[in-house]
């Protein structure tokens, strides 16, 4: 056996080596060192068979010839394996970072997220769902929608009505009933979306806990409803409006002191309802005003006191004492004007 013979053997058998270890791992090829060994030794043997071609050029030949074509063949297919896979283990890592940053960012939402079929069965809860229910994930994947949602159209037939109207990409949101494992129970705030899929129709809803605003909100209706039977039987006009000097609302009393209804009140403007000097003079007040409010240090609860000149109904003028300050949401901003005026 000459040279030629012994190089190309040299690279058949780094070439099986490869091979061998591709074999071996090929569902596991993802450690650098390894998949950094098989690349060097295919390159190995490439670099010896295409030798030993080079030195035929030179005329001197080989009993290894008839085998150099299939050599090259298998070269070219173990280039092309490699390649695929390194490709392959490339797309399935960045798969697997986007599944784990959705997991993770699951897991870490204030809110209870439940994927469920068709059927109202749990398929995957996360942890906010676990603790909000106060169940663990195994028992909260053995029961379905309807066995903790208590709301009204909780039954099976109204619950297949709603999930059949969501439509895929689009969101339906709907306010219910959760019961938790201990009995007790608490509003929600739920959001569906629906997930296409080929083996089954799959569901996503996202929970809220709404106790705290549903709680606000009592509050303030009933706050609301004080205020609205003190302003209803005030002898004062009570009133509110935007920063166009239209009225907003306007309390009952207007009727005794300027003998129009609060529906009439409430269609004029405040240029139509007072003089031209006493419109100018509110003008003039409301910029000064409005200029103080951008100072630092100003009192946000500050009200001023003029005297306007109204219209009645029948055409004659009646002097209104006005007392007026801004009315402010929750951030301390201006947004509006509240006031009375007293005949």
């Amino acid at each position: 056996m000459n040279l030629i013979a012994l190089i190309d053997l040299a690279g058949v058998l780094v070439l099986l080596v490869s091979i061998v270890l591709m074999l071996k791992s090929w569902k596991t090829l993802v450690q650098r060192a390894e998949k950094g060994l098989i690349v060097l030794l295919i390159a190995l043997g490439a670099l010896l068979v295409n030798t030993g071609n080079f030195l035929e050029w030179a005329g001197i030949t080989s009993s290894m010839d008839p085998l150099e074509d299939y050599l090259q063949i298998l070269i070219v297919a173990l280039w092309g394996f490699v390649f695929v896979t390194i490709f392959y283990e490339r797309a399935q890592e960045a798969a697997w970072k986007s599944e784990s940053r959705f997991k993770n960012l699951l897991e870490h939402t204030a809110d209870a997220v439940f994927l469920h079929d068709r059927e109202g069965q749990i398929l995957d809860v996360n942890t906010q769902a676990c603790l909000s229910l106060g169940y663990a994930r195994d028992e909260l994947l053995a029961l379905k929608i309807r066995d903790f949602d208590i709301s009204e159209f909780a039954s099976e037939d109204e619950l297949q009505e709603f999930w059949e109207g969501v439509h895929a990409g689009v969101r339906s949101t709907t306010q219910g009933l959760h019961q938790r494992k201990d009995g007790s129970t608490f509003p929600v705030e739920v959001r569906v979306g629906h997930i296409p899929s080929k083996e089954q129709a799959l569901f996503v809803a996202i929970a809220r806990d709404i106790t705290q605003q549903v709680e606000k909100d009592r509050k303030l209706q009933k706050t609301a409803e004080r205020y609205r039977l003190l302003a209803d039987n005030a002898s004062d006009v009570i009133w509110t409006m935007d920063f166009g000097f239209n009225y907003i609302y306007i309390s009952p009393s207007v009727e005794r002191q300027r003998g129009l209804t609060v529906e009439e009140a409430l269609a004029m403007p405040l240029d139509k309802a007072v003089t031209k000097e006493s419109m100018d003079r509110t003008r003039n007040i409301f910029a000064e005003e409005m200029t103080r409010d951008g100072l630092e240090g100003v009192d946000l609860k500050r009200a001023r006191t003029l005297e306007l000149e109204y219209f009645h109904k029948d055409g004659h003028i009646i002097i209104g004492e006005v007392t007026a300050n801004l009315l402010r949401d929750e951030n301390g901003k201006a947004v509006g004007i509240i006031g009375t005026t007293r005949d």
